[in-house]
Order: C-alpha cells, then structure tokens, then sequence
C-alpha cells in the first residue's frame, strides 16, 4: 500500500456518461439506479452531459512513485478495468485523480496538463470529456480541485466549481467491486462461477474460506437495506446454502434457502435471490401503504 504521505498516489476514475435523453447503463447495476438516474438527468442536469464518477482504480502494485511524480502500473489498471467492464458494458475510464500532499503544490503541474491534453485527444479514449482531480490536503477528494479537459468546443479546459460537482455517498458505488478485482489480480486467484454470477448482481462485502465451504457477505447496490450469506460446501456436490435478511423501521424479513450447486445453479440461485428480494421489497412497500 502507498503511503500517501510521503508520495503522491491516486487512481483512475471510472464511470458513466449519462447522455440526453438519459438512458441509464445496459447492465444489473443499470437497473437498480435507474430511477435516481433519471430522476438527476431530470432535476440536475436538465439535458446536459453529467459524468457519473461511481469507482476509482488504484495506481496498482508495480506503480513507481515519489513525492513529486506517480507513475501507475499500467497494465495492471486495464486488467481491472477490462473485468469490470465485462459486467458493465458502458462503463468508461473518464479521468484520473493524484495527490500532491507531500509536496504541497496546490495546482496541476505543467506535465499534468500536458498528459491530460493529450489523453483527451487521443481517438482511443473514449469520451469527448476527461476529468481532471486533486487532492491538496488531508480533507479528501471531496475538498480538492476538479479541471475538466474537452476534446472539442471552445473552452477545451475548464475549472469546475462547486455548483458543478456533486459528492452524492447515497448513490450506490462499484468501488466494492473494483477493490475485490484488484484483489483477485494481485493475488492471482480465480473467483468460482458462484462468486462471479453474485458479483453482477450484489455488491460482495466479504469472503471467508476454509476446509469445508466458501461464504460470500453481499449486499445491495440500492433499494432497502438487506444482507445475505451464501454459504457454498466442498465436495463432488457442493450444496449451497442462502440466507437473506432485510429490516426497515417497519418490520425484519428472513429468507433462509438451500439447494444442490451444479453448472447452472450459480445463474439460476442468483435469479432466485433477485426474485426473493423484489418479493421482499413489495411487502415492504405495502406494509408501509397499510400503516
């Protein structure tokens, strides 16, 4: 891990670009922010371009840093982005953000500008837009500066204030899932079929192992609040094992569940989980409607 105190670190910004009419991503992550997607393309942006910065991408084990330079692993940062993006399909790298604590330089350097500049141009890069972050002292991101580089139009680099940069923690992130893909590459392990099918429907939280069965902590991207363990056996037949509980002030909901593992079971058991959680969210909805 960098120490952020004595070199620079940073990440890479991934996310989306909500166009107008807006049309939320083609993905199970797409559909659970549909409504407060729109409903910011409606009341927010009002018909122009809005990024969605929803995960930053570490600089990476082999990065080369010092307190005035960061040089990321490059090819270690499109591994994970290119995972990723196979469960999100319209995901974008839209930018990249450092930090200039140890040095205490409160601008971009004349190297950043020029490497941003260059980026924003180049036809590989997808989005007419790159983003620009830094952050100047222990407050975070959230306090730094933001710069926005255009690949056309007439202000081709622009500093964005507050009014235009909204910190929104209530929006659901895939920073959860950029950290465990980074953790499966660093370590070189592949995720079993269970884990993956989980993964492009939940957020996982944890993952505990041992002789005898693998269990994965997941959790929501959105909606009311619920955590559930799906506990996975060894074996020729390993059984699979589901317990889901979700609670609002109004009432707890416990869903327990078991059943045989097989080629198909991991799609099919996360299906099932999808159908008991919209299940419970409906009664939720109307024991609220009764009260």
């Amino acid at each position: 891990m960098l120490n952020a105190g004595r070199v620079e670190t940073g990440g890479k910004f991934i996310g989306y670009v909500l166009p107008s009419p807006a049309k939320a991503p083609r993905s199970t992550y797409g559909k659970q922010v549909a409504d407060r997607w729109h409903r910011i393309s409606k009341e927010i942006a009002k018909g122009r371009s809005c990024l969605f910065l929803v995960g930053s991408i570490s600089p990476g084990p082999l990065a080369r840093c010092t307190d005035t330079s960061l040089l990321p692993d490059g090819k270690f940062q499109a591994a994970v982005f290119q995972t990723i993006e196979r469960l999100e399909p319209d995901l974008e790298h839209l930018g990249t953000w450092h930090s200039h604590h140890p040095n205490g330089l409160s601008e971009f350097s004349s190297g950043d500008i020029r490497h941003y500049e260059s980026v924003v141009v180049d036809p590989n890069h997808g989005p007419d837009h790159f983003v620009a972050g830094l952050c100047v002292d222990e407050r975070g991101l959230a306090f730094g500066l933001f710069e926005l580089f255009s690949r056309k139009g007439a202000h081709r680099r622009v500093r964005l204030t507050t009014d235009q940069v909204i910190v929104d923690d209530s929006f659901p992130s895939l920073q959860a899932i950029v950290e465990q893909t980074e953790d499966e590459l660093r370590s070189g392990r592949r995720p079993a079929p269970l884990e993956s099918a989980l993964a492009t429907a939940f957020v996982i939280r944890e993952r505990q192992e041992d002789s005898e069965s693998t269990s994965w902590v997941v959790e929501g991207r959105s909606g009311p609040p619920f955590l559930g363990v799906v506990t996975m056996t060894t074996g020729a037949q390993p059984h699979v094992a589901l317990s889901v509980n979700m609670s609002t002030p109004e009432l707890s909901l416990q869903y327990d569940a078991s059943g045989v593992h097989n080629t198909v079971g991991a799609r099919k058991l996360t299906s099932e989980l999808l159908r008991v959680v919209g299940d419970l969210e409906t009664a939720v909805r109307r024991a609220r409607d009764r009260s």
